[in-house]
């Protein structure tokens, strides 16, 4: 979420620039790009305070456990923000990335102001596709070419510069015993519900087996909520809606296993599961069909990536390949939203989002800002690639 959010922020700039700068474009043109730049400085104002309060907080957190430099650099952070004179939008630009506590906190302020500013640039994109048919319709080419290049770079830069979903790096886990595990996860999080959704993005050959790639599922003991498996070259996603594998819909999402990276993943609600692939509805694949309406959850079964919970602190069926992007949501997210999630590789507020991009250590950073990192088990040099690809 932070290099789409930074790219955002930069473009911004950008266009106060070329509305300060480029006295060639059309009146029309400038008073949006206005318009939009001060609803953006307003929605983000207040949530600019809300950071400072939460860095004020955390700082004396921090002091009181006697970490004194860590608490010196969210000072510095904190000033910075409140009594320098960048606008508020500009102070997304220059988040921290550490120390953790820090970086944490930082992150829940870009999630909170990305979510804010959503509903304004999709306004303005559309404003700017009214204003491109209504200049081309005045015959008035040249100024309609300016507002489509406008346009074409709110599309365009936040994807071109490499935003989560065009990362492909991930971690490369090797079939054997490597697999990122989690700790105890809030008690919201294993009761049954009705609205749940997940993805993941896979890379891997065809194989034989049923290795797990993300999923919620204890074999020792037949726990099961919901599980992402490998079958030779295809996808299965299984949902139960109570321990018994009778009470369970089984579908499956063909040739993802091709040696190229694919984003999968589900929507459930109310007993209706939907599939997606590369941002898309999948409509084929439905295997078994139970009629139920809410998932089974367990605090008994771990969440897993690349392996599934045997219990008693191990795991089996791990899978080989790469993964990255895995995210969960605690609702039923839109067909639209998914589309957005598979091109800027992050969308709303997720319960959890882990990247797999740190390139080092055994942390699997959650991102979305509620800390339920992960640990990855038996880390080798192998797991993080040098390059991407």
């Amino acid at each position: 979420m932070r290099t789409v959010t930074l790219l955002f922020c930069t473009l911004l700039c950008g266009l106060v620039r070329s509305a300060l700068c480029e006295s060639s474009d059309p009146e029309e043109l400038e008073k949006l790009r206005a318009g939009y730049l001060r609803k953006s400085e307003e929605v983000v104002k207040p949530l600019k305070k809300r950071y400072v309060a939460d860095l004020q907080s955390l700082e004396k957190a921090v002091t009181d456990r006697g970490r004194i430099e860590e608490a010196l650099k969210i000072r510095e952070e904190r000033l910075r923000v409140a009594l320098g004179k960048a606008t508020a939008m500009s102070v997304l630009t220059r988040l921290p990335k550490e120390p953790e506590s820090l970086a944490r906190v930082a992150s829940v302020f870009e999630r909170r102001a990305t979510s804010a500013l959503r509903p304004w640039e999709s306004k303005y994109e559309r404003l700017l596709v009214d204003l491109e048919s209504k200049l081309r319709g005045e015959g008035r080419l040249e100024d309609a070419l300016k507002v489509k290049n406008a346009l074409k770079a709110l599309r365009q830069a936040p994807e071109e510069k490499g935003s989560t979903a065009l990362t492909t790096r991930g971690g490369t886990f090797n079939g054997r015993d490597q697999y990122v595990t989690f700790g105890k996860l809030p008690d919201a999080f294993n009761e049954d519900t009705m609205s749940f959704s997940a993805f993941i993005w896979v890379k891997g050959e065809s194989r034989d087996g049923l290795p797990a790639v993300f999923g919620v599922v204890k074999s020792e003991d037949g726990e099961r909520s919901w599980l992402m498996q490998q079958g030779k070259n295809h996808l299965d996603i299984i949902v139960y809606g109570g321990r018994d594998q009778r009470h369970r819909k089984y579908y499956r999402i063909a040739n993802v296993f091709d040696g190229k990276w694919h984003h999968c993943g589900f929507t459930f609600e109310e007993g209706s599961l939907d599939l997606f692939l590369d941002g898309k509805p999948y409509e084929a694949g439905r295997l078994e069909d139970s009629e139920f309406t809410e998932i089974h959850r367990s605090s008994k079964a771990r969440l897993m990536i690349g392996a599934r919970d045997s219990g008693g602190g191990t795991a089996s069926s791990p899978f080989r390949g790469q993964l990255r992007g895995a995210v969960i949501y605690s609702s039923n997210i839109r067909a639209s939203d998914v589309q957005k999630l598979f091109k800027k590789g992050s969308f709303g507020e997720p319960f959890l989002s882990i990247p797999l991009n740190e390139g080092k250590g055994s942390r699997a950073g959650d991102v979305s800002g509620n800390g339920h990192h992960g640990k990855i088990v038996n880390l080798s040099k192998g797991f993080w690639p040098s390059k991407e690809g």
